[in-house]
């Protein structure tokens, strides 16, 4: 009788525990899953704002006067600096493929 007292004590005890570790795993999962879901949130909050920067500031910021007077002055040039000749020659070829 006290042999199975004891088992029934051991088991008890035994239960307590794994319901103890089940739950520390619900609760970690959960934490894993909220910090990951928040990280999520951050990182495409922030792509948002910088995308939102950069077509605020486009559309608010006037090119300075010494820059259009660059690129007026090289439209108009007999040899332009920054852009392309007219007949130039393209940076990228193609090249043709091998046929095996």
């Amino acid at each position: 009788q006290q042999e199975r007292q004891e088992l029934a004590g051991q088991w008890n005890r035994l239960e307590a525990e794994r319901q103890s570790v089940a739950s520390s795993r619900r609760h970690e999962s959960l934490a894993l899953s909220a910090t990951r879901g928040m990280g999520i949130v951050v990182v495409v909050t922030l792509a948002l704002f910088f995308a939102w920067l950069l077509l605020f500031h486009a559309h608010t910021s006037e090119p300075s006067t010494a820059t259009l007077e660059l690129v007026i002055s090289d439209i108009t040039s007999e040899s332009p600096q920054l852009l392309p000749q007219p007949n130039s020659s393209p940076l990228l070829t193609a090249q043709p493929e091998d046929s095996k």
